[in-house]
Formats: C-alpha cells, structure tokens, sequence
C-alpha cells in the first residue's frame, strides 16, 4: 500500500504502481503462524498471506475477492501457506487472469466463527479496509452474529 501510494506521487499509474507494489510484497513476504478452529478441529499453518473478510469471498475473476450476495455467514479465512516465491507469484498471478481455485496446494479456504494469527513479532503491519495500521500480535477475529439492533423509523401511510 505506502509502496504504490509512494509510486503514484511520482505520477505513475495506479495498476503499473500496483503490480510494482505486489511484486515488492512479494519478495518480502513474512512467514507466521495461523491457528483455526473448523468445526471443532484445530489446525495450524506456516503462512505468508492470511485473508479474513466478513461473509464469504467469490474466487472467481475479475470478481475475486468480492463478497458473494448470498454467501454463507461467517468469517471468510483464506490462507496462502508458506512456500517458494515463485510458487505464490504463480498462484497471485493465476488469481489476477483467472481467478482463484481453493482446491489448490498451498491455498485453503473456511468459514469460521473466530481464528487467531500469530505474528513472528510482537507488533505487525496489518492491512484493514486498506489502510495500513501497527497492532499487536496475536490477532484475535471473532464474529459475533446477530449482535447489532437496527432500529429504523416507522413508515408513514400514504394518505
């Protein structure tokens, strides 16, 4: 995000300073650990990129990572495991052309209620509704259904 935002100021376009900006990324990928609970089972992973969106995502081009209209409820995980660079350019540049098959190695995909993501240090980077802010690890996300009251004005007849 500040690498593309940096790139523009210098009067470059925003997909050229995108695809700069996540090759960038790319390279320096951390590596930390995921830990899930699916239906009872808990299951940890080496990660290098951990997704975690309210409702599920679609996978499928040019609308990957949209929230599908009538999608399950829950927190939508996706995890990119740990693994060669050239693998997740691979898989980052499969998604970007024709969006992104969960049934892939290295890719899994829930839809879960809470999860927790280690960081390899106590404080990390993370991205939040694109904007980039310093917190401090672990990560907890829990989802809390039902938990908002929505209260709206009585409608008037029509006289």
């Amino acid at each position: 995000m500040r690498t593309r935002e940096r790139l523009e100021q210098k009067r470059i376009p925003y997909r050229v300073a995108s695809i700069f900006a996540a090759v960038r990324i790319l390279f320096r990928l951390p590596r930390f650990q995921v830990h899930l609970e699916v239906k009872g089972e808990k299951r940890s992973y080496r990660a290098s990129l951990v997704f975690v969106g309210v409702g599920e995502r679609d996978f499928e081009a040019p609308k990957l990572g949209a929230r599908k209209p009538h999608g399950r409820r829950g927190l939508h995980v996706i995890v990119v495991q740990g693994s060669t660079r050239a693998k997740l350019f691979a898989i980052a540049l499969a998604a970007i052309v024709r969006g992104l098959d969960a049934r892939i190695d290295n890719v899994d995909s829930f839809i879960v209620d809470q999860c927790t993501v280690d960081l390899p240090r106590p404080e990390g980077n993370v991205a939040t509704d694109g904007e980039i802010s310093l917190m401090r690890a672990p990560l907890e996300f829990r989802l809390r259904r039902d938990a908002l009251l929505l209260v709206v004005p009585a409608t008037d007849p029509v006289s």
